[in-house]
């Protein structure tokens, strides 16, 4: 229940369940059980989705060690921790650890789990994010459009996984100037959540925020603040006040205002 209201961007639900079920698998299987560690990794999930970067960190590492003692480092329960706990560190700003972690998850994907394997492009996807982050754009561009084939082909084309992948195909391209094709792939991947999520779940906010700066660089301000406005509005009624989410969504909207000259709005928002 709890990683399905995680999915439909329920967050403290989410939370609250999952660390219901953790404490009742930590006595009914043990500490070190598959069942409990699975639990504390989605506890991790749940956090990092707040925001609450240094507490899923710490669920994350837990994960890390328990799966690898219980089931060895190559298990796919041990991988997806590693990758999770990868995540959390870039989240934290601590990139090049976060590269080391999600190169070795990666890596253990491709050998154990076979490029076919889903885990493997989510790995890939990731990964990238992080190289992204460190400049790194060409490389990333090219390990992207391998999680996109891997991902479309395992799934199909709507497939959330798939669509993320598009999404983040499209902030390397716009990372490197190329803001037509940039919308383009927002624009995919927005259709996407559209069919198959609702218009308030978290992912397909954050395509629509990044199209918003997309068409923002583009000279379309009207359309960029109006999306951004949207993002804002649904940010506000389901964040708490401080999420790192909330916060560049309301940046968002204070761009489009200065870029249309409305300095005085914009200052409003920024205070």
């Amino acid at each position: 229940m709890s990683i399905y209201a995680w999915r439909k961007g329920d967050l403290n639900e989410a939370e609250d369940m999952a660390i219901k079920a953790l404490k009742m698998r930590e006595p009914l299987f043990g500490k070190e059980s598959s069942e409990t560690l699975n639990s504390i990794n989605l506890l991790g999930l749940v956090l990092d989705g707040q925001g609450k970067y240094d507490e899923a960190f710490n669920m994350y590492r837990q994960a890390v060690a328990g799966f690898k003692k219980l089931l060895g480092t190559d298990h796919h329960s041990s991988l997806v921790s590693l990758n999770n706990l990868g995540l959390v560190l870039r989240n934290r700003g601590e990139y090049e650890e976060a590269e080391t972690m999600l190169r070795k998850a990666l890596a253990g994907s491709g050998k154990v789990l076979g490029l076919d394997h889903p885990t493997t492009p989510m790995c890939i996807g990731n990964l990238v994010t992080v190289l992204t982050l460190r400049g790194k754009h060409m490389e990333g561009e090219i390990l992207y459009r391998e999680a996109l084939s891997g991902f479309a082909n395992a799934f199909g084309d709507d497939h959330p996984s798939t669509l993320t992948s598009v999404h983040m195909l499209a902030m390397v391209v716009k990372l490197q100037g190329r803001f037509e094709e940039a919308e383009m792939l927002y624009r995919r991947a927005l259709a996407g959540y559209e069919k198959m999520t609702g218009i308030d779940h978290l992912d397909m906010l954050m395509t629509t925020s990044e199209l918003g700066s997309v068409l923002g660089y583009q000279g379309k301000c009207q359309e960029s603040e109006l999306m951004n406005r949207e993002v804002l509005a649904s940010y506000e009624q389901r964040l708490r006040a401080n999420h790192p989410l909330k916060l560049v969504a309301n940046n968002n909207v204070a761009s489009t205002l200065l870029w249309q000259g409305k300095y005085r709005e914009a200052e409003g928002l920024l205070q």
